[in-house]
């Protein structure tokens, strides 16, 4: 009934099992599907009678008890299944670096899996490479095999490369499974430069050919100190001459005027000095 399917809800839960041997020991209780029956996401087909869910499987590995909740409008069931044991990531990475004194241009990724969770000739693998400088690249594989898949990744960069995988496939009894598999990194570090090593000369020996004689001492150029020197010469001279020639003007003027002060009476004064006399009473 479709009334039935639009108010109904049916979810999972993982509950610790509470084993201390696990990782997973008394934590809290943890979501790990709700199933529905719209046409999204993994459900196929809308109001068909079948819900689907999808596991969300990132958390801690360990032992848990499945609750399986049913919750309508009108009333609430809840069932505890057997316990099951959530495995670490199956999925398993690893990196071989170019060398480069062979001028190898690709690391060698090689993606394997835990043979007895993961049936390996199934796998399938959808990948992102993000690169030191930033660029970022997509790449899938998709041939089958009971073999590790390898991947050549380009070696032009130094610095931490990122990895990020989904991994498709099925498990040994034929379930299938889409994994988000955790981001994995490396480093690709610079070459260092040699370094020459100092040489040790026996006390009482001198190694001539390694130690050139010292550049003779270079004679300081007195060019413009000369130059300097004479050009304030000249200006002291100039401005001493030309005191020189006011000083011998002033003096010139002052003795013509002695001279002047000094010659005969002027009858002019006289007559003002007869003109200023008093008269008699």
């Amino acid at each position: 009934m479709r009334e039935f399917r639009e108010v109904v809800d049916l979810s999972v839960e993982f509950a610790s099992a509470n084993n201390p041997n696990f990782d997973n020991f008394g934590v809290d209780n943890e979501l790990v599907a709700r199933f529905t029956d719209n046409g999204r996401g993994m459900d196929e087909y809308p109001n068909d009678g079948v819900f689907t869910g999808q596991y969300n499987l990132s958390i801690k590995p360990g032992e848990w008890v499945p609750v399986y909740k049913v919750v309508t409008p009108l009333y609430a069931r809840e069932q505890q299944g057997p316990k099951v044991r959530l495995y670490p990531n199956p999925i398993k990475l690893d990196v071989k670096l170019a060398d480069t004194e062979k001028d190898e241009k690709y690391h060698q990724l090689t993606i394997d899996a835990v043979r007895n969770l993961i049936d390996i000739s199934s796998l399938l693998v959808d990948g992102k490479i993000k690169y030191p400088n930033g660029e970022s690249q997509n790449f899938s594989i998709t041939k089958t095999s009971d073999d590790a898949r390898q991947y050549a990744i380009p070696a032009f960069d130094y610095g931490v490369f990122r990895i990020k995988l989904t991994a498709f496939g099925n498990t040994p009894d034929g379930r299938n499974f889409i994994l988000d598999v955790p981001e994995y990194s490396f480093l690709v570090e610079s070459p260092q430069l040699a370094v020459p090593e100092p040489v040790v000369v026996p006390p009482g020996q001198t190694d001539v050919m390694d130690t050139p004689p010292p550049p003779p001492p270079e004679e300081p150029d007195n060019t413009l100190t000369v130059i300097i020197i004479g050009a304030v010469n000249l200006v002291i001279l100039l401005v001493i001459g030309v005191l020189g020639f006011l000083i011998w003007r002033k003096r010139k003027k002052e003795r013509l005027a002695a001279q002047e002060g000094t010659s005969a009476g002027n009858p002019d004064g006289e007559e003002e000095l007869k003109e200023l006399k008093l008269p008699a009473d």
